[in-house]
């Protein structure tokens, strides 16, 4: 599944990263994927209102921030019970 499905999120630093991909394979257009539209969007084409508006790289780099501070609070509570055993 696109990212941007997942993510609700559009382009690595704008919904025009896009225009210059050929990325439907019929030629480079100003056009994003549908994958950036939100659900208002029709199943052929996306108008601007209806592209998420959060760029992709934002949204990933949250992701990964989140992901990190979960491990750090795991390993936290894996180190507290190896001690606590050995104790």
């Amino acid at each position: 599944m696109c990212v941007c499905l997942q993510l609700e999120c559009c382009g690595s630093a704008s919904y025009e990263d896009w225009y210059d991909i050929d990325w439907s394979g019929s030629g480079v257009s100003q056009s994003v994927p549908l994958s950036c539209c939100n659900h208002t969007a029709t199943a052929t084409q996306c108008a601007t209102d209806d592209i998420y508006p959060t760029v992709c790289y934002v949204m990933m780099m949250m992701m990964m921030m989140m992901m990190m501070v979960i491990i750090n609070v795991l390993e936290v509570m894996v180190i507290k019970a190896l001690v606590g055993a050995v104790v």
